[in-house]
Order: C-alpha cells, then sequence, then structure tokens
C-alpha cells in the first residue's frame, strides 16, 4: 500500500492499493463489434481491401484486421492515428477486436497510403452491397404494403471538409471561403450508401453525373420492389441527371433556381390546387402569409413539360416575397399505369409534397452533420488525395454500424419503456460504449464487473441481449 500526502474534502487520507486489476474503458464496444461480425458488415470491405492492398509475407498484421481496428476505433471516439499506440493496452479493445496484435500509427499511416482510385470506388460499391445485406436480416427499409408501392429516397448532397495543410486537390471554394475538399454523400433511407471525393472547386453535379447512372442501377437490382426517388436541392439541377433517373426507371425531386423566365411562368398561368394559409415566421409580425401550387412547364432546354412546384411566401410587413421552387418526375395520379405514378407519392397533395416529401430533405443535414463531427468524417489529414477518401469511407462504415447499432438497441429498450428516445451518437457513445469495468479473462468466458452507477444501465444491457 503506498501512502500518499493528499486527502479528501472530509478528511480521509488517500492511499494507493497494491492489488492489480485489468479494466476496460470500452465495455460497449464488445456487442457492437459482434452485431458487426453478426451481419457481415465488413466483409465486403475486407475482400476488396485484401484484393486491393495485399499484406506481406514479413507483417504480422492484416490488411482486414486494420480496416475493422480503425472502424471501431472510430465507433469508440478516437480519430487519430496516434491514439492506436495506447489502444493496444486496453483488455476491451483487444476483446472486441479479437486480437492482441494491434497496428500502431505508423503501421497504419503506410497502409493508408497505398489506396488507388480504383480500390476507392470499390470500397464505395461495398457500402451499398453491406446495407443490402444487413437489410435481408434487420428489415431496415419499410415494409412493402403491395409491390412497387413504398418509395424509398436516395438524398445527394456535398458538404466541405477543411483542409489545413498541403494536401494533394486543395483547393479554395468561395461559397465555404476555406481550402476543402468537397465530397458528395448519398443516404438511402437515412444509412450512408457512397462518398464520392472531390476537389473544393469541383462542381457536385459534374461528380453526381459520372456515377449516378451506376448507382441507381445497383439500387433498382438490389431492392426490385421499391420505388427508388432522387430527392437533391437545386445545386444537383442537371438535364443530365434528369434523364438518367428516367432512364434507369427512378423519380426525382429537387430544387429549381427561380429564374425570371419561371416566375413568369408562374404568375401568367397561375398555380393549381394552390392553398393558402398563414405560417409562422421569425419576422416583426410573427406571421407570414404562404401559398403553395403546381404548374406545367416547359424550359427551352427541357424536352418535355415537368411538374413544377411553386412556394411563394409574403410578409406583409416587410413587403417581401420569398419565391421557392421545385420540380419533380412524380405526377399526382392514382392509375399505377400512368409514366410518372410513385406509389404512395402520387397520392400525395401538392402542399404535402413540399412541405413533407421535399423538405424532408432537410434530415440530411442532420446526417452529414453526425457524419462529420461525431464519426470523424471530416479529419482528412493525410497529404494524399485517395487516403483522405478512404478515411471518409472509414467514417461512412462506423456511421453505417452505430445507427444500425442504436436502431435495434432502442427497439430492445422500447419494448419495456414506450418512452425510450433514439439517441444521438454522443449521447450513445457515452452511456453505452465507453463504459468502464473490470475484466477478468477465463478460460471460457469473459467476466465484466460494472460500477454501481451507470448513465443507463437500461439500455447499456439492452445492446448486450440482442440476438441477431
Amino acid at each position: 500500500m503506498q501512502i500518499t500526502t493528499c486527502s479528501d474534502a472530509s478528511g480521509h487520507a488517500v492511499t494507493f492499493s497494491d492489488k492489480k486489476f485489468l479494466a476496460t474503458s470500452f465495455d460497449g464496444l464488445l456487442p457492437i463489434a459482434h452485431i458487426a461480425r453478426s451481419l457481415g458488415l465488413f466483409k465486403n470491405a475486407k475482400e476488396v481491401i485484401s484484393a486491393a492492398v495485399p499484406g506481406k509475407c514479413n507483417t504480422q498484421y492484416s490488411s482486414q484486421a486494420m480496416f475493422e481496428q480503425r472502424v471501431l476505433a472510430l465507433a469508440a471516439g478516437f480519430e487519430d492515428l496516434n491514439d492506436h499506440d495506447q489502444l493496444f493496452h486496453d483488455p476491451g479493445f483487444s476483446s472486441a477486436l479479437g486480437t492482441a496484435d494491434i497496428a500502431g500509427s505508423a503501421t497504419l499511416c503506410r497502409f493508408e497510403n497505398s489506396f488507388n482510385r480504383h480500390s476507392i470506388d470499390q470500397l464505395n460499391e461495398t457500402l451499398l452491397t453491406t446495407f443490402a445485406q444487413a437489410n435481408e436480416k434487420l428489415g431496415l427499409l419499410p415494409k412493402i404494403r403491395r409491390k412497387g408501392y413504398r418509395c424509398i429516397f436516395l438524398d445527394v448532397d456535398s458538404t466541405y471538409v477543411e483542409l489545413y495543410g498541403n494536401q494533394e486537390n486543395k483547393s479554395y471554394n468561395g461559397h465555404y471561403q476555406c481550402c476543402c475538399l468537397a465530397p458528395v454523400l448519398c443516404y438511402l433511407h437515412g444509412y450512408p450508401i457512397a462518398v464520392f471525393g472531390a476537389a473544393g472547386t469541383t462542381d457536385a453535379r459534374r461528380v453526381l453525373e459520372h456515377y449516378l447512372c451506376r448507382l441507381l442501377k445497383r439500387i433498382r437490382e438490389l431492392f426490385p420492389d421499391y420505388i427508388v426517388v432522387l430527392r437533391a436541392d437545386s445545386g444537383f439541377n442537371s438535364n443530365k441527371i434528369v434523364e438518367t433517373c428516367l432512364a434507369q426507371g427512378a423519380h426525382y425531386i429537387m430544387g429549381f433556381p427561380p429564374i425570371k423566365a419561371a416566375q413568369t411562368a408562374v404568375y401568367e398561368k397561375g398555380l393549381k390546387h394552390a392553398k393558402r394559409k398563414e405560417v409562422k415566421r421569425y419576422t416583426a409580425a410573427g406571421t407570414a402569409v404562404q401559398i403553395i401550387g403546381g404548374v406545367q412547364w416547359n424550359a427551352k432546354s427541357w424536352k418535355q413539360k415537368r411538374r413544377v412546384i411553386a412556394r411563394k411566401r409574403f410578409d406583409s410587413r416587410t413587403c417581401q416575397l420569398d419565391l421557392r421552387l421545385i420540380q419533380s418526375s412524380i405526377v399526382n395520379t392514382t392509375n399505377p399505369q400512368h409514366k410518372g405514378y410513385a406509389g404512395e407519392l402520387s397520392l400525395a397533395s401538392t402542399e404535402d409534397m413540399y412541405e413533407q416529401v421535399y423538405c424532408g430533405r432537410g434530415r440530411m443535414e442532420q446526417w452529414i452533420g453526425e457524419f462529420k463531427t461525431e464519426c470523424f468524417g471530416d479529419r482528412a489529414s493525410a497529404t494524399k488525395f485517395h487516403t483522405n477518401c478512404y478515411r471518409m469511407i472509414l467514417s461512412a462504415y462506423c456511421q453505417m454500424l452505430l445507427k444500425i447499432a442504436r436502431r435495434v438497441q432502442y427497439f430492445g429498450v422500447r419494448r419495456t419503456n414506450k418512452k425510450a428516445v433514439l439517441k444521438t451518437v454522443r449521447t450513445f457513445r457515452r452511456d453505452v460504449i465507453c463504459v468502464t469495468a473490470a475484466v477478468r479473462e477465463m478460460r471460457k468466458e469473459l467476466r465484466l464487473t460494472l460500477p454501481e452507477h451507470l448513465h443507463d444501465r437500461q439500455a447499456f444491457e439492452a445492446l448486450f441481449s440482442i440476438r441477431i
């Protein structure tokens, strides 16, 4: 026993005991790794990585193990490669990984610098395949009431990843006012399925035009019973994207810039099925008058007329008019044989098409923020461009894993607690993953001794009792 000169507020002397015991700070990482192994979330990526970066005969670290090590470290909240020099001391992290041979920062850096464009494209494709396999086991997509009726949204948006050093494809973006990369992120029903890296000044429309045809074709093959709807803002307004969606049998609903010709058409032709109502706004009067209606319009560069939905909002106190336009291939009909029929979306009114369907893409901002801050997708500190793209894909796998774990854990708690709330990544990591426990490794079991108080014991125990 070691005696110190320190004492607590009650006057008790503080001493150190000579008895040693093993402890882990990542108790909840064990069921997270178990979910990944049971669903085979890393199987497709490991096959691509082993073929793209084959392991050398004189190393003890396989490329597959280093990929899994990085994803689990991101799930636990460790974004830097330098953290891996100390993670091997934690028995919980070693047990979740399945080996005590954990690669250090230098080994991981050499491994991640060996990727090229072809291997990055193949890794991107594994995200969609992995999601499809997880959906078969867990039913992540909404259930189909009848074939060709339910819709799934392919949400697309671009963001920025700020750079600070001398890195490849670094350029100044005037919109974001920083030197950055501008990747394009794709989410299917809220799950990441692709991360397309691009330079800071690259037009996001050109990036999506290059990959969209192949992406839609694979989605249609994996989910043939669903209607695929591309949802994007006006930054992706492109005739080529629209024609690609129609050629692949998918629908689109995207923003449209209120150019002068479109404003003239709205005012001259008028809005069909228009509804007027007062909405709450942060104005001097507190409310504003809003009108939503539709019009069939054909621009000079379009081959045929399209359905355009307009939302006009007028503040009488400031005399300001705000006009927003969206375009869509979905028509309002009950005839399944109609060319623009889109199942349940064809039954929605013009007002619901704008406020519920299109404005639902606002959740994309939440997913991107989660990808960048909670899953560390904005950690692009490598010199090589493809290395940074690989790290973004790692963050996408981390986000998919944590989203599946939170969903499974939420429904496990919901059975006994009807007021349960789906946790954010930050809260989930604090309450479930980063839990300290004493570890005792026996012959056939790993015994954990938990602290008396936990933030959410019910959620923590529910994650350990999941059967997949």
